[in-house]
């Protein structure tokens, strides 16, 4: 690496000719690149405002990794330790020719990729359940292979002209295929095909959302604020039937020091890690937001929030957003989505990418409706993958004025924007019902790796059921008509005394419901409604419960969920 500075010429302009002729330039000490590993490599000034000009490469995997430069009386004298910039985020590549025979193994931070010796592709967690399956059982000796495009495939024993299955990604003829794409077993549990871009173009579906402490299951947290004004985060760990245990506090603040009124919440992994984190906005007033991150600690508690993003005066008001979380570009770490409505009546969907290190980036823009199209009050939100590509998109049943309702799915593109809305399952109102009644959750609730849609509908008898909106098989982010996975009879249940999540609460790989309830002789109760295998639902599993009111406010918990 070498140091070289320009001369003018007699114009005053740079002479680019003068650059890397010998008498000008300076071997720098410290760094030594192979271009094997660093085939693009440049500076664009200074990273970390010291003045000293740094540089970046960028890996073959997208990765991009900085070096601080170092300077001697005003002159670049050479580079520091590496930090990383962006990419791919933690996990095991499997780059093109790997082979996984019959025992062979893959293994991230909360999942393992194995050939079984039955001819079966498995995924399993760290619960030590199969949370994914190629299918393909009965096949002793079959292998797992990926494919110089990228593409995984199980073959046949000794006979890789047999294919058992495939991910059948270079065939498709999306437009951000290209060759010399790979494979990456990510740190939260997703198995994902990246292009040569890094672009996410398929998903197992495999990652355990908002698992606290990195066991395998879903757990459930809450942001309490007490009678005396301070607030703590409290963790509802799971058990292995799905149940939940006794919450336990972490982060604690000082009397005064939040005002929950102020406060957007959503949960994601937004390092990568493995683990769920929190993510708040808190309205400074005059349109200046500020975003903090909480991160996860290894026991399932939170580390004290800190300022990711700052946003500038007059740019974002509270009351005309809504704050959704997701992996919205496919890197393995979860974003912020913010749905904007304008006092003009149009609407805006921007995103908050995160950063290595759980940081966000400036929002930029996505879809945009105008004035008119859509009132936000008419709908209710959830996120998730819904075609399967690795990346998570938005999900919106909309109530319209003459009682019907229909789905629109806003698909995430390789960027994180939102494109513009695709509709599928629509309805009248005699044959659902009232739009106010219905109320949305999202996850994989048969277990295919595309996250589906379940609602909870409050009948005016008194009774409840819950029915499932399952993600089109074609994973084009459409939704088949509902059916119902579970009903209850009159008196059972009250919506309005309800805070509802969905999570693999059992780590079976196949989400299910859970719900703090409140009692109106002040106790409260934790249930689970775990999965069966069609995808229906059990009954509800009690869990923990708060036998003395005047230890547990159930009015003054904020349920963490990524959508809002």
């Amino acid at each position: 690496m070498y140091r070289t500075y320009g001369e003018a010429d007699p114009n005053g302009a740079l002479n680019a000719a003068t650059f890397g002729t010998a008498p000008r330039r300076t071997k720098l000490a410290g760094l030594t690149l192979k271009k094997a590993d660093y085939p693009t490599i440049g500076s664009s000034g200074d990273f970390d405002g010291d003045d000293v000009t740094d540089l970046w490469g960028r890996k073959t995997d997208n990765t991009v990794t900085g070096w601080p430069g170092q300077a001697t009386g005003g002159n670049l004298t050479g580079f520091g330790q590496p930090f990383t910039i962006d990419g791919s985020v933690g996990g095991r590549r499997i780059t093109p020719g790997t082979r996984l025979t019959s025992g062979q193994s893959v293994t991230s931070n909360s999942a393992k990729l194995t050939m079984q010796a039955d001819g079966n592709l498995v995924i399993t967690s760290n619960a030590n359940k199969v949370i994914w399956s190629a299918n393909t059982g009965g096949n002793p000796g079959a292998t797992a292979l990926v494919q110089s495009d990228g593409n995984i495939t199980v073959n046949k024993a000794g006979d890789d002209s047999t294919s058992l299955w495939s991910t059948n990604q270079a065939t498709t003829g999306k437009p951000e295929h290209l060759a010399d794409g790979y494979v990456m077993l990510q740190d939260r549990g997703n198995l994902i095909i990246d292009n040569a871009k890094g672009q996410a173009l398929w998903s197992s579906g495999s990652a355990i959302r908002h698992d606290y402490n990195g066991d395998g299951r879903s757990d459930m947290a809450s942001w309490y604020t007490y009678s005396d004004g301070h607030a703590a985060f409290q963790s509802f760990l799971t058990n292995s039937d799905g149940t939940f245990n006794a919450p336990f506090g972490s982060y604690s603040s000082g009397t005064g020091s939040w005002n929950v009124n102020k406060m957007r919440f959503a949960t994601g992994d937004y390092n990568g890690d493995g683990r769920g984190d929190a993510a708040m906005t808190y309205d400074y007033g005059g349109g200046l937001m500020k975003v903090f991150t909480a991160f996860g600690k290894p026991d399932g508690g939170f580390q004290a929030p800190v300022v990711s993003y700052t946003s500038a005066k007059g740019s974002w008001y509270s009351e005309s957003m809504s704050l959704q979380s997701g992996d919205f570009n496919g890197d393995g770490r979860d974003d912020l989505a913010i749905w904007y409505s304008y006092a003009d009546g149009s609407d805006r969907l921007f995103t908050l990418t995160a950063d290595v290190r759980g940081g966000f980036n400036p929002p930029f823009e996505g879809t945009a409706l105008p004035a008119g199209w859509w009132d936000v009050k008419q709908s209710k939100v959830v996120t998730g993958d819904f075609n399967g590509d690795g990346r998570d998109d938005i999900a919106a049943l909309y109530g319209y004025g003459d009682g019907t309702l229909k789905m629109h799915t806003f698909l995430a593109g390789p960027t994180g924007a939102f494109q513009p809305d695709l509709t599928s399952w629509g309805s009248t109102i005699t044959s659902w019902g009232d739009w106010n009644r219905t109320y949305l959750q999202a996850g994989d609730f048969n277990g295919d790796g595309i996250d589906d849609i379940i609602t909870w509908y409050d009948y005016s008898d008194g009774s409840d059921a819950m029915h499932t909106l399952v993600a089109t098989s074609t994973r084009d982010g459409k939704f088949n008509a509902p059916t119902q996975a579970w009903k209850s009879a009159p008196g059972n249940w009250d919506h309005n005394h309800m805070m509802i999540t969905t999570g693999d609460y059992n780590g079976d790989g196949r989400d299910d419901v859970g719900a703090m309830y409140g009692y109106s002789d002040g106790t409260s109760r934790m249930y689970t409604w775990t999965t069966k295998p069609d995808g229906t639902l059990n009954g509800a599993a009690p869990g923990y419960s708060f036998t003395t009111p005047a230890n547990w406010n159930y009015a003054a918990n904020t349920v963490l969920r990524p959508y809002n």
